[in-house]
């Protein structure tokens, strides 16, 4: 009998549909026999989650402080500290103009 039946809902699955629609609580039945309730996320669960999640605006404010790429390649062309400092070491002081001027 247990076959007749299996082959029946095999052929007919839109069966299974109506059962499950009449009766949710045994897809519940079925995930506790599958799935031990530990590991099931609980309306807590999803909340705590809810609550550490970013929001749009949250994206949207730290995307406008981030520097765009363009920003981040206009700074990579300015010159160093350590750029001017070399710099300022070659080029003449006024004192050097001055001792320049007299000689």
């Amino acid at each position: 009998m247990a076959e007749e039946i299996k082959r029946v809902l095999m052929e007919h699955p839109e069966i299974l549909v109506e059962v499950l629609t009449a009766k949710p609580e045994v897809i519940y039945e079925a995930l506790a026999k599958l799935t031990p309730w530990q590991n099931l996320a609980t309306k807590d669960d999803l909340k705590r989650l809810e609550e550490k999640m970013a929001t749009k605006e949250d994206l949207k404010k730290l995307e406008e402080k981030m520097a765009t790429k363009e920003e981040l390649k206009r700074l990579e062309n300015l010159a160093t500290k350590d750029d001017l400092r070399k710099l300022e070491e070659r080029m003449a002081t006024k004192e050097d103009l001055k001792r320049l001027g007299r000689k």
